[in-house]
């Protein structure tokens, strides 16, 4: 049996913030703007939509997903509206700390407790099919229950968000392998 060994096709999403993203990702990866994007969807390992403001490309993308997603930011609050999920107004950036709720394959090594940075949460209600990995104040991390779609609601920084990165890229490894 041919057995595949790492991403073949790792697609970042480049909102106007994939810059700070593609700097922690240790894998090749292409980079394309939210319109190119669906036209290479079928064929990726991976997809990463960093933060940003594409709303309508966004759930066009989340709605043609077949392989492993990571969105963050304003692209993880578009994406789990996409799914169903009630979304509140946008509150101002601040530090917060946060606790992991559930296991996930995102949060592997990262301890229980630690502090984020960005905005405070706009997510009032996730749909019943997504379950809160970790949370403040309301859902932090999120995850599908049946398919590999993840949401980070804050911004990605320092020790936590390279294990972030990191974690999604060795779980879409994986998938990749057996999928």
């Amino acid at each position: 049996m041919d057995e595949k060994e790492g991403l073949e096709l790792l697609l970042v999403i480049d909102n106007g913030c994939a810059d700070k993203i593609c700097s922690m990702i240790s894998c090749n990866y292409d980079v394309l703007k939210p319109e190119e994007a669906t036209k290479k969807l079928g064929n990726a390992d991976a997809v990463i939509i960093p933060d940003g403001s594409a709303e309508n490309r966004i759930k066009k993308i989340a709605e043609s997903l077949s392989s492993p997603c990571l969105a963050i930011g304003t692209s993880a609050e578009i994406l789990a509206e996409t799914f169903g999920a009630k979304i509140g107004k946008n509150k101002k950036k601040d530090n917060r700390g946060v606790k992991i709720k559930l296991h996930s394959p995102l949060t592997l090594g990262i301890k229980k407790r630690f502090v984020v940075h960005g905005k405070t949460n706009v997510i009032e209600e996730l749909p019943d099919d997504f379950e809160t990995i970790c949370s403040g104040n309301g859902p932090e991390i999120y995850q599908h229950i049946n398919f590999p779609i993840f949401g980070v609601l804050f911004e990605l920084e320092g020790e936590e968000g390279k294990k972030i990165i990191n974690n999604f890229l060795k779980f879409a490894e994986t998938w990749a392998k057996y999928h």
